[in-house]
């Protein structure tokens, strides 16, 4: 198992020099990323404190949301290892029939707009292939992100205010390729894998309201969610090199 990792440091090793005989048309040293996010997947937990098991674990799926950021990257080794730190706004929402309540005092599901938002700062290192020539640079990195974010249920004109029980850090690895438009110009293309997970203590700002003369109540001020955001993430951008 020794004599395994020693020829997979040793192949590294090699291939960092080589790249860096390759990479010359990638000289310059920095480059900011204009970044559309496409997400594939993410689960929605309505009831994660719920004492049976089924609801506890059940879930809607939010799929198929973009997402935008920025991310800064440095040439931190030969034009073979580059640091990156982006930050990136992620918003999801869908309509439900998720909440029970009263109209007039009749019993009622109502449909409410279900909402989250998640704000990630992620720091990544890259290492660029051996392969990588004068018009494009391959690439794969892994990093870690913090995971910040807020959840909010609307019921009418009724809206709820959330709390996040922590902030998440979690991993992440992505490949991609650079292809370089012109000297300080390039389109990326990548893929991204990460798995934040959040959890909310919401509130409603009232329970009662009324619409077109009808008496509206919920029947719980407090309510619990949390948030998994899974699946491949697809990204292009626009790169600025200088």
């Amino acid at each position: 198992m020794k004599s395994f990792y020693i020829v997979i440091i040793f192949n590294l090793f090699v291939f960092s020099l080589h790249a860096f005989s390759l990479n010359e048309a990638y000289k310059e040293r920095h480059n900011i990323n204009f970044i559309l996010n496409y997400n594939t997947n993410s689960r929605v937990f309505l009831h994660p404190k719920s004492s049976n098991p089924e609801m506890r674990n059940s879930y809607h799926i939010f799929d198929n949301f973009l997402s935008y950021g920025v991310e800064v990257k440095t040439n931190f080794y030969r034009n073979v290892v580059m640091l990156g730190f982006g930050v990136e706004f992620l918003k999801a929402e869908e309509s439900l029939y998720s909440v029970r309540g009263l109209v007039n005092l009749v019993p009622r599901t109502f449909k409410v707009q279900e909402s989250f938002y998640i704000f990630p700062l992620e720091f990544c290192a890259y290492y660029v292939f051996p392969f990588s020539g004068e018009s494009f640079n391959a690439y794969m990195g892994a990093g870690f992100g913090v995971y910040y974010g807020e959840y909010e249920r609307k019921i009418y004109d009724i809206k709820s205010k959330s709390k996040l029980s922590k902030i998440d850090v979690g991993i992440l690895v992505n490949s991609g390729v650079d292809f370089k438009l012109h000297k300080n110009f390039s389109v990326k293309l990548e893929l991204r894998f990460r798995d934040p997970e959040l959890e909310f203590r919401n509130e409603y700002e009232r329970l009662e309201t009324v619409i077109n003369g009808e008496k509206i109540q919920l029947f719980e001020k407090i309510f619990f969610t949390k948030v998994n955001v899974e699946g491949i993430s697809i990204l292009t951008g626009l790169s600025l090199w200088f």
